[in-house]
């Protein structure tokens, strides 16, 4: 006898159902880490949201699909997946790697801004770099470009994940030395947009970027404006660099440089 999918979900006790989410066993709702998605209407139990309050999070006006704020990607999963509604990874086992990656990441925000984000691991060992709420709702000041890029970038509906290594090898395939391609690398994944971001552990002493700067060029710039649908080559993430170096009272970046 062939037990269908479905039933050997419920006799085996399965938990992990739709793109992988845990199933709650009495609402029958699948938890996607910022709501909950119910499969049997096809549609998230609460609108979409973002960390700065905006009518309409992540629209799109050309697109009016993304003014659903209860859809999911957009009403179009063959192409686009949704992790948890807002996510930038830090993909290494390795802990010391993990912190190495999130202290680049948030040099490129203000020390006061640095408290607002957290490292959160879930019970699948999924290390998440995540915006603290309830620590922005209470921020005072004006919060740098930096900082907006950064929440941009957790807030997208792609996942970038960061992982820090002089070779790496992504989807098992294509080996990087990231360490001779300037000390970082975006790679897109096969699937939607989701991306990673590569980032050499010893960076090159000829490199005269700080290793943050690497960080923010990678992960603000390329990886960023992709996930978005938006121009993402060399001079768009560039003027995002000049961006960060200013407000790091860095020189700029020649525009010829790259």
């Amino acid at each position: 006898m062939t037990i269908s999918a479905l039933c050997a979900n419920e006799v085996y006790g399965n938990r992990w159902r739709f793109t992988g989410k845990e199933r709650d066993t009495e609402s029958g709702n699948d938890y996607f880490g910022a709501r909950y998605y119910a499969s049997s209407m096809g549609r998230f139990l609460s609108p979409d949201w973002a960390a700065k309050i905006e009518p309409v999070p992540y629209a799109k006006l050309d697109n009016p699909q993304s003014l659903n704020l209860y859809s999911y990607v957009w009403n179009n999963p063959l192409s686009r997946n949704d992790p948890d509604g807002h996510e930038v990874d830090l993909g290494n086992s390795e802990k010391k790697l993990r912190d190495e990656a999130q202290k680049r990441i948030l040099s490129n925000v203000s020390s006061k801004e640095r408290g607002l984000f957290k490292a959160a691991t879930d019970k699948n060992g999924t290390t998440r770099l995540v915006l603290d709420k309830a620590a922005a709702a209470n921020f005072e000041g004006k919060h740098s470009a930096g900082y907006g890029m950064l929440n941009e970038a957790i807030n997208a509906k792609a996942t970038a994940t960061v992982t820090v290594g002089d070779y790496q090898t992504v989807g098992g395939v294509t080996t990087y030395d990231v360490r001779a391609s300037g000390g970082g690398k975006m790679v897109p994944r096969e699937l939607g947009r989701d991306t990673a971001v590569l980032l050499s552990e010893h960076p090159d002493p000829a490199n005269s970027a700080p290793a943050g700067i690497i960080a923010g060029h990678e992960l603000l710039g390329h990886a960023r404006l992709y996930m978005e649908g938006r121009p993402s080559g060399e001079p768009e993430a560039q003027a995002v660099e000049n961006k960060l170096r200013k407000e790091q009272n860095l020189p700029p970046r020649a525009k010829d440089d790259y």
